[in-house]
């Protein structure tokens, strides 16, 4: 007998969680600018949250790649959905970073992390590549003549399910990439002091 899973609502919940990290990534980017840019001082509100997130910034990243790997896994396992030959790349490149991640935070080896974001970087450039495939093919254009998909295999630029208007797997994809990168760049400035 086994127990039945909302697969609809799973989906909703992992594209809110890719919501909530977009949000989150475009408040640091605006950090990031009211700081360095403007050479403005942080907002005294910032400081208890930023002291969390510089402690735990590893920890973080490791739960990110992890999710995403869960995620992933669950899309295509337990929900069924057809995985693409840019998906298969884009897990290549996610998959080994929650045993790496976990690895560099319970050895607590920082400079172990900086190797997920080279993978980071190229599984990124494939979901936005692929997100972009998907968005043209809403609009009856095509992106390129670059044709990675086989013609027996799902084709790359289908999109199962739209949350948000703007959420489809190749964009939680492209959250969970820009996540890593930001904890591990975080986590590479921290000493324990700040």
């Amino acid at each position: 007998m086994g127990f039945a899973v909302d697969t609809s609502f799973v989906a909703w919940a992992i594209s809110f969680f890719t919501l909530l990290g977009d949000i989150f990534l475009a408040l640091l980017l605006a950090h990031f600018i009211w700081i360095s840019i403007l050479k403005k001082k942080s907002p005294e509100f910032v400081a208890p949250v930023k002291k969390v997130i510089l402690a735990n910034s590893l920890a973080f990243a490791f739960l990110v790649a992890l999710a995403a790997t869960l995620g992933s896994l669950f899309m295509s396992e337990v929900a069924h959905y057809p995985v693409c030959s840019l998906c298969w790349v884009q897990r290549v490149f996610m998959y080994p970073q929650a045993l790496l991640l976990g690895a560099a935070l319970f050895a607590n080896y920082r400079k172990l992390a900086a190797l997920s974001i080279p993978m980071s970087v190229l599984g990124g450039m494939i979901s936005v590549y692929q997100y972009s495939e998907q968005r043209f093919a809403e609009t009856g254009q095509q992106l390129g003549s670059l044709s990675v998909c086989s013609a027996t295999g799902p084709s790359c630029a289908s999109t199962p399910f739209l949350y948000f208007g703007y959420i489809t797997i190749p964009l939680m994809a492209v959250t969970a990439f820009a996540l890593i990168i930001c904890f591990v760049l975080i986590s590479r400035g921290y000493d324990g002091k700040n």
